[in-house]
């Protein structure tokens, strides 16, 4: 007598007529088909995302070296519209090299600026050492608020240097004192400082519906 094996997708599949073994063995093979699946499932989506990730990657080389090109396009076009500024004498005597060109309209423009980074040599050290000193005594006993406000001011960034601004700010307060300390540190201070030309940044700007200036967002900083 011939014996038919039933499969779960048989529309007359009845599992109450196997045996324990059989049906150990459609569970496994039932398994078997999920994980299958899974696994297909997941090596399709990682195809999708290498790709993805490929693509990506290409296309943002081929910007970036697009960009690093038209950065240096813009600078030699700024340097060329800088020696006709100072050869026609529209070029402020007192600037360092910033400077900003509009085009007839008056609806497009483009600026250039200096980036500099300030810069404190070893007499800082010495400057906020005679500065500290001096708060410690004579200052933190009569006038806590003025004292933390102060110290404050004299505090590091996390990058380990002094804050242009925080800088600036502390030595508003030159003519709070006349300790001998607090005046020599503040004129340490001063002459510590200095800035460096980073190099020159540029602006792309146009006028809106509204006739204010828009900016376009390219980033120049890390080429």
């Amino acid at each position: 007598m011939n014996t038919v094996t039933q499969t779960p997708t048989d529309n007359n599949f009845d599992i109450s007529q196997l045996t324990p073994e059989q049906i150990e063995q459609v569970m496994k093979e039932g398994k078997g088909i999920v994980e299958k699946k899974r696994e297909q499932a997941k090596k399709a989506y990682e195809h999708q995302r290498d790709q993805a990730v490929i693509s990506l990657l290409i296309e943002a080389r081929q910007v970036m070296a697009t960009l690093a090109d038209f950065k240096e396009f813009t600078h030699q076009q700024m340097e060329i519209q800088a020696n006709e500024l100072k050869n026609y004498g529209k070029m402020n005597g007192r600037s360092q090299g910033g400077f900003s060109i509009v085009n007839t309209a008056g609806d497009m423009r483009v600026r250039r600026r200096r980036d500099t980074t300030p810069q404190w040599d070893e007499r800082a050290l010495k400057a906020v050492d005679l500065l500290k000193e001096f708060l410690m005594d004579k200052v933190k006993k009569r006038d806590q608020k003025v004292f933390e406000i102060l110290m404050g001011y004299l505090e590091k960034n996390k990058q380990g240097d002094w804050e242009y601004s925080q800088a600036m700010e502390f030595i508003k307060h030159e003519n709070k004192f006349q300790d001998e300390r607090w005046l020599e540190g503040i004129r340490m201070l001063k002459e510590s400082y200095s800035v460096s030309l980073k190099g020159f940044g540029y602006e792309f700007q146009f006028k809106n519906k509204e006739n204010k200036w828009e900016t376009l967002n390219l980033n120049f900083s890390s080429l």
